[in-house]
């Protein structure tokens, strides 16, 4: 038997609960492959159960099917007339190499990997698998919750703003759906007898009792898991993959936060949440940012927190800025932090750190200057040394030694490097100092030619996200923060990004900080004065900006001038030179707002719902096609018409007894089909017609029984259940013969068919 109702649920079901795992990535690319993977082991797995009944065949040829349809999708270019090669192989290491560094470096939503996009299908695929084999195949659904489940927790346990009731209850239901299908197939045979000797009852009165108490469980069920997990304490959050598991935000008491290991502060700027994540006291007026983690790591437009090596415990001795001369003007700062919530093991502190005290919990610090502990405090002591440099402060040229660093502070991005040494040569005036520079890079950057706006359009395939940045000029202070560094780095300033949090809102005599406090900025090096911050992100989101990185004199030809105006001469030259940047960057991207070719999102739901449509058509209307096949003969037409009013009975679940004579079925028809006395007549005229056609040595012409065959049927349709009808209609047996039959004859002619 195919089983088509209950795989065809399962499918809807893995489809179902694929959706929610969007969210996890950047792009939903994958999800139209994936369904098209479920579709192919649905449809194979029908094909096969109708070849045979052996589980072996049908599980193995549905695993051949789906695994060529995943190495066409994904290595394609490397198989041979679709049959994998050694390359094949090599292939799929890559792409499985390629997955796990994606999830476990990248917070969610993480960017969308050929190597993420494989295993995305793969898993997709392999759970449709499970499903129909336990759904249709072995025809135990309930098992079939298994693999359900398993696709479910990837979504939930991996997503901090939790998983809306609506899937689960979708999910649920189908899975219900699946579970009544059997039932009623399993008690279709016993409730006949019983109801027989309950005084021939139809044993569809039955079915609908049962039905009526399963699905009142089934409700009762569904509402105490939608209800229950209210009001129950909420358990702590547990993740399946160890990246995607980063990066979330606090959400209420007791919850903690941590900046992702991979640069994109979206979601933690997007959190509603308004639960501190840091509360703390200190003495500056004007607090700078707070660091957990500094990033020297830029490629494909991404900046990627380096993970700390060993350090050895503590490591505050000596002078917190040994980089700066002893003549630069430095505070003394301290802040006391009275509620910590960001989770181990990043703290939040501000650049140069002198003394810290966390009350016994072990600390490392790295070279950068960032703190990791194994544990997170709830309170803890910090006392910094914050520089205040003035312009003499700085050097001259980029002549010098240089910070000590494994990374190479210097290098860009391939994808975009051309792109931001042009805009960073028209932007920069020539003969400008590092400083000079610096300031006007910044000062282009916060100009009026550039928006700040969480909401990103659209980038086109395969474009970096610098480029995109700028090209659009729309972004958030990670987009500021990269390109800023970049840019630095094109004029020969070493330049890294800081992460790690504003300082937070001032409430009395405390600071709150809260998720979407998170924040990014550059940090630039200058000989003898060291690592200094600048602010390139526009407007209130973004954190003060330091006096030295403001010009004091007009940096473009050198006049003097006062700080305002100098700023306003900067910010209007650079916008002016960023248009024809602009032109070589994306070219007619200044004509209008940048189209969005991306397909809509309901195509391929569409294209699947239609294809859904058609396979559910075929075999109803391969039986209409088989009973207009009118014989000429009339016994032969009465004949055929006897048979299909047989037939379609035996679809609506009242087959007459085996071995019957035509006046015994029926006498069986009128008492499980009962109507008034024309109805008792059509029955007769029926029975009698069939009994001239086939006994009589000459039947002459034998009376048209088709309306009569009709109005039975009518009759007997509307004694059943809506899903008994629906049933008969989608999975005719008149159908499912024309394909057996026609899959017969063209195997019979087959030169290996044994003839």
């Amino acid at each position: 038997m195919l089983q088509a109702v209950p795989a065809t649920l399962g499918a809807a079901a893995t489809v179902l609960l694929t959706l929610p795992v969007r969210p996890l990535f950047e792009d939903d690319a994958w999800v139209a492959d994936a369904v098209l993977g479920v579709l192919v082991v649905l449809l194979s797995g029908l094909a096969l159960r109708w070849l045979t009944s052996r589980a072996v065949l049908v599980v193995g040829g549905q695993a051949l099917a789906s695994g060529g349809y995943l190495l066409h999708t994904y290595v394609g270019e490397t198989t041979t007339f679709g049959l994998p090669t050694a390359a094949t192989i090599g292939a799929v290491g890559d792409l499985v190499t390629d997955a796990q560094q994606t999830i476990t470096e990248y917070a969610a939503p993480a960017p969308l990997t050929p190597g993420v996009a494989a295993m995305l299908g793969g898993i997709v695929v392999l759970v449709a698998l499970a499903v129909d084999l336990a759904a249709a195949t072995a025809d135990s659904p309930a098992i079939a919750g298994l693999p359900l489940f398993s696709l479910f927790l990837v979504s939930t346990a991996n997503s901090d703003d939790g998983l809306h009731w609506g899937w689960f209850v979708a999910a649920a239901l189908l899975w219900l759906a699946m579970l009544g299908y059997q039932a009623r197939d399993s008690t279709e045979r016993w409730t006949t007898v019983v109801a027989g000797e309950r005084g021939g009852q139809d044993a569809d009165s039955a079915h609908r009792m049962l039905g009526r108490q399963a699905m009142q469980v089934g409700v009762l069920a569904l509402a105490a898991a939608v209800v229950l997990p209210a009001l129950l304490p909420h358990l702590p959050q547990r993740y399946l993959l160890d990246g995607l598991g980063r990066g979330g935000v606090g959400g209420g008491p007791g919850e903690t936060v941590r900046l992702s290991t991979e640069l994109d502060l979206r979601r933690s700027l997007r959190s509603p949440s308004t639960e501190p994540v840091l509360t703390y006291r200190t003495d500056d007026p004007t607090p700078e940012p707070l660091r957990v983690a500094v990033v020297d790591q830029i490629a494909d437009g991404r900046v990627r927190m380096s993970e700390p090596g060993p350090q050895p415990p503590g490591g505050l001795e000596g002078d917190p800025r040994p980089e700066a001369d002893q003549d630069v003007p430095r505070r003394e700062r301290k802040m006391s932090v009275l509620e910590n919530g960001v989770a181990a093991p990043q703290l939040p502190v501000p650049a140069g750190l002198d003394v810290l005290d966390l009350g016994g919990t072990s600390y490392t610090v790295d070279a950068a200057g960032t703190v990791t502990v194994t544990e997170a405090p709830d309170e803890y002591t910090a006392v910094t040394q914050e520089i205040e440099p003035t312009e003499e402060d700085f050097p001259p040229s980029l002549e010098g030694a240089g910070p000590r660093s494994g990374a190479d502070l210097l290098a860009l991005d391939p994808a975009s490097q051309q792109a931001v040494r042009e805009l960073t040569g028209q932007v920069v005036s020539e003969g400008a100092g590092p400083l000079q520079a610096a300031r006007q890079i910044q000062a282009h950057l916060r100009s009026s030619a550039y928006t700040y706006n969480l909401e990103l359009e659209p980038a086109e395939d395969g474009e970096d996200a610098v480029l995109h940045f700028l090209r659009t000029r729309t972004g958030y202070c990670q987009q500021f923060a990269t390109t800023m560094a970049l840019m630095a780095r094109a004029r020969g300033i070493p330049a890294r990004v800081g992460v790690g949090f504003l300082p937070g809102t001032s409430e009395g005599d405390e600071r709150i900080v809260r998720a979407s406090d998170a924040h990014a900025w550059p940090e630039l090096w200058f000989d003898g004065v060291g690592w200094v911050r600048f602010e390139p992100t526009p407007g209130s989101d973004a954190a003060s900006t330091p006096g030295y990185s403001l010009p004091g004199v007009d940096e473009a030809d050198g006049s003097s001038g006062s700080s305002e105006e100098t700023s306003s001469t900067s910010t209007s030259a650079s916008s002016s030179a960023a248009p024809s940047a602009q032109e070589d960057i994306a070219a007619g991207a200044t004509d209008g707002a940048p189209t969005d070719d991306t397909a809509p999102w309901w195509r391929w739901p569409l294209v699947l719902l239609l294809g859904l449509v058609l396979a559910l058509a075929v075999l109803p209307v391969t039986a209409i096609l088989v009973r207009r096949r009118r014989p000429e003969d009339d016994a032969a037409r009465v004949e055929q018409e006897w048979q299909g009013l047989v037939v379609r009975l035996g679809d609506l679940g009242m087959s007459p007894p085996d071995g019957a004579t035509p006046r015994q079925t029926g006498a069986w028809v009128q008492r499980r089909v009962p109507g008034d006395p024309a109805a008792t007549d059509q029955v007769d005229r029926v029975v009698t017609t069939l009994e001239r056609a086939r006994y009589a040595p000459d039947p002459a012409v034998l009376p048209d029984i088709g309306d009569d065959v009709d109005a039975i049927l009518g009759r007997a349709r509307r004694s059943r259940t809506t899903g008994r009808r629906a049933r008969a209609l989608l999975w005719p047996v008149e159908g499912r013969r024309a394909w057996s039959d026609g899959w017969r004859r063209l195997t019979d002619r087959l030169p290996f068919a044994g003839r």
